[in-house]
């Protein structure tokens, strides 16, 4: 029952989170997923299944959806000019959030002002 709360929660954050960086959410998404799945199935597989394997499994499964989460946030768009705060789009006038690259409605990427 967690698993799945966490997974309702988790999910639609990275794919919000990747797309305001300006990268596909799907592609987050089932990247998060797919670890998230396939690494504690990895792991039973190699060490077998015992009880602090499986522990283990889960922990490393939760790190790997904040380590997607981080890389969405903190190095997708790295190399973009980034806005200083949040910010309204120039083409539909939406209120973004400091961290987005593009906008979450119409998905145009920010400018900056231009130098005057």
């Amino acid at each position: 029952m967690l698993e799945i709360l966490v997974l309702i929660v988790a999910l639609p954050v990275i794919a919000a989170i990747a797309k305001g960086r300006g990268a596909s959410p799907w592609v987050a998404g089932l990247i998060a997923l797919g670890g998230h799945v396939a690494l504690p199935m990895l792991m039973v597989v190699l060490f077998g299944k015992t009880e602090s394997t499986l522990l283990t499994a889960m922990v490393v499964s939760y790190v790997w959806l904040a380590l997607v989460a981080a890389y969405y946030r903190f190095m997708v768009g790295k190399g973009r000019p980034q806005p200083t705060g949040i910010w309204s789009c120039k083409n539909c006038s939406y209120t973004n959030k400091p961290y987005a690259l593009s906008c979450g409605a119409c998905g145009k990427p920010w400018e900056s002002a231009p130098d005057v």
